[in-house]
């Protein structure tokens, strides 16, 4: 702008020489009003289109300037909405989190007669004593080499109650908030894994082996339990067939 300034200033009074040096060298300012006329004149059909040009630089400059304000308006907006979204995003993950946590104090198996045919005894494991239970039989039934469907009936009867799809649920829910926010996915898988008790990832672990609902097919996909130390707890309680 500054540039532009100097320079039309610069060709005025260049102008202006001109015309001194072409006209008023050893002259004198004439009294008739016709000569200033087309002095007038003269200067005005330079100066104005310079003074046009200036304007028009000028609304030019003006509506560029506009425009960058603008576009900086409609970032800063935006990085707000994506803020105040995060926000969101982040406000519900550790409820969902925190409600898993509560959720899996009420998991419980029953183990014994169950339906009252013989003895009537029946004992109940709950939360992580419930999970420690189920990996220790599943170890000895896959150390056994007893087929897949057979661990997948015991299973079915000791959870008589659906308890282990209601957990696995839970943690499902978290991992699909997690990949319909657009976040960075595996950062918050990871953080998913380091916050969730160890026996609920075990739970979830046994429950991808042994069930095929659409839930199990999706964490399945995520590929958020391909990690070290899941990877290894599930080989043992895989079976072989």
């Amino acid at each position: 702008m500054r540039k532009v300034l100097l320079s039309s200033a610069g060709v005025i009074v260049a102008v202006c020489a001109l015309y001194y040096f072409n006209f008023g060298v050893n002259g004198h300012l004439s009294s008739k009003t016709d000569v200033w006329a087309q002095f007038g004149d003269y200067l005005g059909g330079v100066v104005n289109p310079i003074l046009s040009f200036i304007t028009i630089y000028l609304l030019i400059n003006s509506i560029k300037l506009q425009r960058e304000a603008n576009s900086n308006l409609i970032d800063e907006v935006k990085r707000q909405e994506s803020l105040e979204e995060y926000k969101k995003f982040e406000v519900r993950f550790f409820h969902l989190v925190e409600c898993q946590d509560s959720n899996f104090e009420r998991f419980c198996v029953q183990v014994g007669d169950v339906g009252g045919q013989t003895d009537g005894v029946v004992e109940e494991f709950t939360s992580g004593a419930a999970v420690t239970y189920l990996e220790d039989n599943i170890v000895i039934l896959v150390k056994a080499k007893v087929k897949k469907e057979v661990i997948t009936k015991w299973l079915s009867e000791v959870d008589a109650n659906d308890c282990i799809f209601s957990v696995v649920r839970r943690f499902y829910l978290i991992v699909k908030l997690i990949d319909n926010c657009g976040v960075e996915r595996e950062d918050y898988y990871e953080t998913l894994v380091n916050l969730t008790d160890i026996k609920i990832i075990s739970l979830v672990a046994m429950a991808c082996i042994y069930y095929e609902w659409d839930i199990i097919k999706y964490i399945h996909d995520s590929k958020i339990l391909e990690r070290d130390g899941v990877k290894e707890f599930v080989s043992q309680i895989s079976t072989h067939d």
